[in-house]
């Protein structure tokens, strides 16, 4: 095997954008799916590529902000 795609969770990709949160702190799934992004990505190398497919969508109540940043969206407080 030379190349492996790691199917992420829009849970990690609020993590990472959002860290202000500490989602992995609080939540043992999210942390999990963080922890094998990156155990996966530490076993990259010169002849095993490896890469995360990350579904962030649209969630109801957050939106993506003009600065590519993910917020409350309007009118939902």
């Amino acid at each position: 095997m030379k190349h492996a795609t790691i199917c992420g969770f829009y849970f990690s990709y609020f993590a990472k954008t959002m860290p202000e949160l500490e989602l992995t702190k609080w939540h043992p799934y999210i942390r999990s799916c963080i922890n094998r992004e990156e155990a996966a990505m530490a076993s990259a190398d010169a002849e095993f590529s490896v890469g995360v497919l990350e579904l962030s969508g649209h969630c109801r109540g957050l939106e993506h902000t003009q600065d590519g940043n993910v917020g409350p969206s309007a009118g939902i407080t």
